[in-house]
C-alpha cells in the first residue's frame, strides 16, 4: 500500500497536464534546477567537511532523479524512470561505500575534515 507522499507524488508526475508548458511540469523544472543549485553550492563551498560533500553529491543525484521523471511523464517514455532506478542505485551505493569510508578515516584519525584527506596518499 503506497504512503500519501507516493501517492500524492505519483499523481503529480502522472497527471494528464504535465506536459511542457504547463504549471506543473515548469514548477517540477524550476524545484529540480533549485535542488541541484543548492548541490553544487554545496559541493564547492563546504570544503571542511566530508560528510556535508556527501550529501551535497546526494542532492545533486536526487534532482537529477526528479528532472528525469518529470520528462519521463511528459513524454510519457519509461526509459526516464529505468534511468532514474539507475541512478538511485549508483547513489545508495555511493553513499554506502562513502559512509563506510568516512567511519574507518574517523576511526584512524578522530577527524573527517577534508583538509587531511591529503594524508590518505600511500
Amino acid at each position: 500500500m503506497p504512503s500519501v507522499v507516493e501517492a500524492n507524488l505519483s499523481a503529480l508526475l502522472w497527471q494528464p497536464n504535465t506536459f511542457p508548458g504547463s504549471d506543473t511540469f515548469n514548477q517540477l523544472i524550476v524545484t529540480g534546477f533549485i535542488v541541484f543549485w543548492i548541490g553544487l553550492t554545496g559541493i564547492f563551498f563546504n570544503r571542511r567537511l566530508v560528510i556535508s560533500i556527501l550529501l551535497a553529491v546526494e542532492l545533486t543525484l536526487l534532482s537529477i532523479n526528479l528532472l528525469m521523471l518529470t520528462f519521463a511523464a511528459a513524454m510519457e517514455d519509461l526509459v526516464g524512470v529505468m534511468f532514474a532506478l539507475y541512478i538511485l542505485c549508483v547513489a545508495a551505493a555511493e553513499s554506502a561505500i562513502g559512509l563506510a569510508l568516512i567511519i574507518i578515516w574517523y576511526r584512524v584519525r578522530r577527524t573527517v575534515s577534508v583538509q587531511y584527506i591529503s594524508l590518505l596518499k600511500g
